[in-house]
């Protein structure tokens, strides 16, 4: 075992597996999509526990949700591509006061403009153009 203050609680050499990221693997047997879902439900459940884990560190145990909620993202990235059509299914709801006048534009289906490194989306509709997280969509199967 290697020494505690050098061990990489987000990525260890144990779970390399013949080379292979076990999450990777993951993927390959299951699909993006269970891993997907099994990377943001592993992510709430260590949101969930922080601090109640004794003799583990809280900014731990927020690094592997972190990871968690990344590697979700990246998942979710993945099944999206130019000239998708999607909907919007979410609107952040910090911005409460933007909702209502935002509700007209979100209805119907947009279609993938252009993808960014940042995990955002150019979508486009008879109203225009606007930059959405990928995280708020969802793809319609043609």
């Amino acid at each position: 075992m290697e020494n505690q203050s050098d061990y990489n609680y987000t990525k260890p050499k144990h779970y390399l597996n013949n080379g292979k990221e076990v999450i990777d693997m993951m993927v390959d047997i299951w699909g993006e999509d269970k891993v997907r879902a099994f990377c943001e439900m592993n992510a709430f459940k260590y949101r969930m526990r922080i601090g109640l884990k004794p003799d583990e560190p809280i900014d731990r145990e927020i690094e592997k949700a972190i990871w968690y909620e990344k590697k979700a993202v990246e998942l979710n990235a993945k099944r999206f591509k130019v000239g998708d059509v999607v909907e919007v299914l979410m609107v952040d709801v910090n911005h409460e006061e933007y909702v209502d006048e935002l509700s007209y534009f979100l209805e119907g289906t947009y279609t993938i403009q252009k993808l960014s490194h940042d995990d955002t989306v150019l979508l486009g509709n008879r109203h225009g153009e606007w930059w959405f997280p990928i995280e708020w969509l969802e793809k319609l199967e043609k």
